[in-house]
């Protein structure tokens, strides 16, 4: 069963907003001559990379297409990022430091951008909290993709307003 998504149109002239389905939104846009393909997002709890980076792979394979996979809890050190590739796609990271948390290990997040897009890292936080703001750009859309970890041991109201002040 496939769910519509939907975004809110504002007028502001009018003070008036209507809710359009993307669907409809992405049949519409003036795209020479083509409509656009949908955009594909693979998002995995990976819970350490290290130990499911070949089922990853192999998941992928299977699916076929994807223009951004997200990664959290990659639990990676700096540097242990760069043992992980994926054909085709450019790689964004963030990692948790070593001396952070009980046993130091855990958190990271990772973002794999298909290499037909673009991709433009604005926001990275590497603390507690792992941060990648990353704007996306392919033709004529621009998304501004947010993919973030909040570890168990912290509460939500910091982290809300670590994420307000990350624009």
């Amino acid at each position: 069963m496939s769910e519509t998504l939907y975004y809110e149109k504002a007028d502001n002239v009018n003070n008036t907003y209507t809710y359009v389905s993307v669907e409809s939104y992405l049949e519409d846009r003036p795209e020479s001559g083509n409509r656009p393909r949908n955009f594909n997002l693979l998002l995995l709890n990976a819970r350490s990379i290290k130990n499911i980076f070949l089922e990853i792979e192999v998941l992928i394979q299977r699916m076929g297409s994807l223009d951004v996979i997200a990664i959290t809890e990659t639990w990676l050190k700096d540097g242990e990022q760069d043992y992980y590739n994926l054909p085709n796609y450019n790689k964004i990271t963030a990692n948790r430091p070593v001396n952070i948390g009980k046993t130091g290990t855990g958190g990271g997040v990772m973002l794999f951008v298909h290499k037909s897009w673009s991709e433009d890292k604005l926001y990275s936080l590497n603390s507690t909290h792992n941060i990648l703001v990353v704007k996306i750009t392919p033709r004529k859309i621009l998304i501004n993709l947010v993919l973030c970890y909040n570890p168990h041991f912290d509460n939500y109201p910091v982290f809300f307003r670590i994420l307000v002040n990350c624009n």
